[in-house]
């Protein structure tokens, strides 16, 4: 009933195992949450999807470097999306298009797919509402690419 390893899994196992930080007896993301500021909680959490990442690659047959590679590239990844949020704009040249938010009630799908380093391919999607709030969002990875308009096709019917 309780197959996933995770923390409150776990504590209904194993007598005694702690939900709580021992310094100041919040739940540990909570603690996180109110202990750490912005930038460093975001990185916290960035190891973390990491961390679950690496599990589930672990479950499916694929073993990852040790710990510390992982908690960097995760980290290294919020640093580097930090950077380029923080760069401005490029100038629209006028042959770009804009994005234009839908009409109110309405519902605004975009995806995009792409090659992830030389054997791999990446997708995602984003719907957003007319006040460009985003509704829903997702991203996947997977083995092998076999050329943008076929990777373009399979953003669209993201399972």
């Amino acid at each position: 009933m309780y197959a996933l390893a995770t923390k409150v899994n776990l504590a209904k196992r194993i007598p005694g195992f702690g939900m709580k930080c021992e310094i100041c007896a919040l739940d540990y993301l909570e603690h996180a949450s109110t202990s750490l500021d912005p930038d460093k909680l975001g990185e916290f959490v960035a190891v973390l999807w990491e961390c679950w990442n690496a599990r589930n690659r672990f479950i499916f047959g694929r073993r990852d470097s040790n710990w510390r590679v992982l908690a960097g590239r995760a980290v290294s990844f919020v640093r580097r999306y930090r950077e380029l949020k923080s760069m401005p704009a490029a100038p629209d040249e006028g042959g770009g298009a804009c994005w234009v938010p839908p009409s109110a009630g309405v519902f605004k799908l975009n995806f995009d797919a792409g090659r992830v380093g030389t054997k791999e391919r990446g997708c995602g999607f984003v719907i957003r509402d007319h006040l460009k709030n985003v509704v829903v969002a997702g991203v996947k990875q997977g083995q092998g690419f076999h050329g943008a308009e076929f990777e373009e096709a399979g953003a669209c019917l993201f399972p």
